[in-house]
């Protein structure tokens, strides 16, 4: 019986599922031939818009339907133009861009319609350069670098002085601002040396606190010994030394530090230090909270019913246990700092980690008769939400490394204090 029960249920599935297979491109287009067929080419055009830019057989079947109506061409043009007076962002443009190549692809956009729509382009951006109404610099270069006009002298002065402004505003290591570094490096290499691109390009760097990766790999290739001096200044340099001496924390420490600042250069001696980093343990507390084992019981009735109807015995009960436990670790460090002969720093820095995790263990339906067979489905949504966030016993070395992680970014926020 309980066979003939399963058959029947996947079956029903099996049909729900059949239900799902028509393709949602036809499903979107029922409303859109409505459109088509009341001549009403610019309704349709608006209806899919949306959809347009997809490229897998659904886009190319909706755009080729599309190119059935000769002025779906146009209608799509005019739409795409006025995405393009409306834009407030360069990053919009690609997307745009992506539905007129498709389009023009596959015969929605004539080649007529896509030079126009191009030249409309070339138009509103070398007014919205000029204006400053549109974010146009060298973080979206790959965006922009294919329009023409934009390669004016004129247009690229503009587009040069923009970045440098933004070079300083932008936050350091992002690679936003490492194309913007390289924009405006190649555009005052193509101007020369002691050129005025070449002076403003030079003052930017000065300002703006170069990375150390940002100088390797911007300014390095364009004057290695402007990059050497920039190096030496942005480097901040750290004698690092443990109390009582503890190489493994130290060589922790360092790994932590450089991996969160790599301006932050660790030194062998003293003399070559910009700043002397005494660090210390003065305290690490473990303290493991007793396991806590909960046997939980739902009866059929509390079973979602597929599970209930078909892998239950009637009257029978969903058991499992939910273990929860946790570890809490406190600690505490010392961090002293040294700059220029005098103490910049000299204080106790306190920490504590908790962590608690959970797991379920042994599901079960047992029967009224005492009978037990391992569950190999979750009960209900009580049990998903108890267990679908089951986390692994955390470790003492786990929530040391922790806080000794948490205790590395205070060494980095006060070595790189002005």
């Amino acid at each position: 019986m309980k066979v003939w029960v399963l058959s029947v249920a996947l079956i029903f599935v099996a049909s729900l599922s059949g239900c799902a297979t028509v393709p949602w491109a036809e499903k979107r287009m029922v409303s859109v031939r409505s459109s088509l067929a009341a001549g009403k080419i610019d309704e349709a055009v608006n209806d899919i818009r949306t959809v347009l830019h997809y490229d897998d057989q659904d886009g190319a079947t909706m755009r080729k339907e599309l190119a059935k109506y000769p002025r779906a061409s146009i209608s799509l043009r005019k739409r795409l133009q006025r995405e393009v007076d409306e834009l407030k962002w360069v990053s919009t443009l690609k997307e745009i861009f992506k539905v007129a190549d498709l389009s023009l692809r596959d015969g929605l956009l004539t080649a007529a319609d896509f030079q126009v729509f191009m030249a409309h382009v070339s138009t509103q951006l070398k007014r919205a350069n000029a204006l400053s109404s549109l974010d146009i610099d060298y973080s979206n270069i790959a965006i922009w670098k294919d329009i023409a006009v934009l390669g004016e002298p004129e247009q690229q002065q503009i587009i040069f002085d923009r970045s440098v402004k933004a070079i300083p505003q932008t936050a350091r290591g992002l690679d936003q601002r490492k194309r913007l570094l390289i924009g405006a490096r190649d555009y005052a290499a193509a101007g020369g040396p002691a050129s005025l691109a070449d002076r403003k390009f030079r003052s930017t760097v000065l300002s703006a606190r170069l990375t150390l990766e940002e100088i390797r790999d911007v300014v390095g290739p364009y004057d290695s010994a402007f990059a050497a001096r920039l190096n030496e200044a942005s480097a901040v340099t750290v004698f690092l030394v443990s109390e009582p001496s503890d190489r493994l924390f130290e060589e922790d420490v360092k790994q932590y530090v450089t991996k969160m600042n790599e301006d932050i250069q660790f030194v062998r001696s003293r003399g070559g230090a910009k700043q002397v980093v005494t660090i210390g343990k003065l305290q690490f507390e473990e303290r493991p909270l007793q396991d806590n084992k909960k046997t939980i019981t739902y009866r059929q009735y509390e079973v979602d019913v597929l599970g209930a109807a078909l892998l239950m015995p009637k009257n029978a009960s969903y058991m499992y246990e939910h273990v929860t436990g946790g570890l809490d670790v406190n600690a505490a460090f010392l961090l002293k700092i040294e700059a220029n002969g005098a103490i910049k720093l000299d204080k106790v820095i306190r920490d504590s980690v908790s962590k608690r995790w959970s797991s379920c263990e042994n599901p079960r339906i047992v029967n009224v008769f005492g009978g037990v067979q391992k569950a190999e489905f979750a009960a209900n949504d009580n049990m998903r939400s108890k267990c679908g966030s089951s986390s692994s016993r955390p470790t003492v070395v786990d929530l040391r490394a922790e806080s000794v992680e948490r205790f590395s970014s205070q060494i980095v926020s006060a070595v790189t204090l002005e």
